[in-house]
């Protein structure tokens, strides 16, 4: 008896978990295909993507897009409930380390604003873009105000290991009584700090 009871409750399982399998698959299909406009206009707009189930790999955490169910949710606490409302919402980005998440509410016609976010996804990508060349910049001078500080102290006869003259300018300040936060400022080009 304990054997049959244990393979009713194995077949019962099996049948929910299917019967779950397909309700999600379909679920993943109808939201993929409210993403294919957006996906449509990231490539138009020139953004490397890849449509991946229900969301948009772009490369990166910043620019990731992911649909999701929309929740009401009702009270607080313990007895907090939610459930559907039967819309869905768009979010850009997935963690708020470097850009907030951004989420884009479905239109009454079924639609998002897929012109805000091409224009979130294009704004993250050349800020991304701008600092890795300013930072790429800050080494090439950093290089070049070493390399002529060197040239410099050879030729007045200063020692190697001096700080007489210096391409890069390193300073402490004082954020809070028990905080401080160092900084290095490098010369601007041809130029050294003495």
């Amino acid at each position: 008896q304990r054997a049959v009871r244990e393979r009713e409750r194995q077949e019962k399982f099996a049948a929910e978990r299917a019967k779950a399998d397909a309700e999600q698959k379909v679920l993943n299909e109808k939201m993929a295909a409210l993403l294919q406009p957006i996906y449509a206009a990231l490539q138009a707009a020139k953004i490397e993507c890849a449509m991946q189930g229900a969301s948009i790999a772009t490369g990166s955490h910043d620019t990731v897009i992911h649909i999701e169910r929309e929740e009401r949710r009702s009270g607080s606490g313990y007895h907090a409930r939610s459930s559907y409302t039967g819309r869905y919402v768009v979010s850009v980005g997935t963690t708020y380390r470097d850009f907030p998440r951004v989420r884009y509410p479905q239109k009454k016609d079924g639609t998002f604003n897929v012109a805000k976010i091409v224009a979130t996804v294009r704004e993250r990508i050349d800020t991304v873009a701008r600092k890795v060349a300013e930072q790429k910049q800050k080494a090439m001078d950093k290089a070049k105000g070493a390399g002529l500080a060197a040239t410099l102290k050879q030729k007045l006869g200063i020692e190697e290991n001096s700080e007489l003259i210096t391409g890069v300018r390193g300073y402490r300040y004082t954020i809070s009584r028990n905080r401080s936060e160092y900084r290095e400022s490098a010369a601007p080009a041809d130029h050294v700090y003495m």
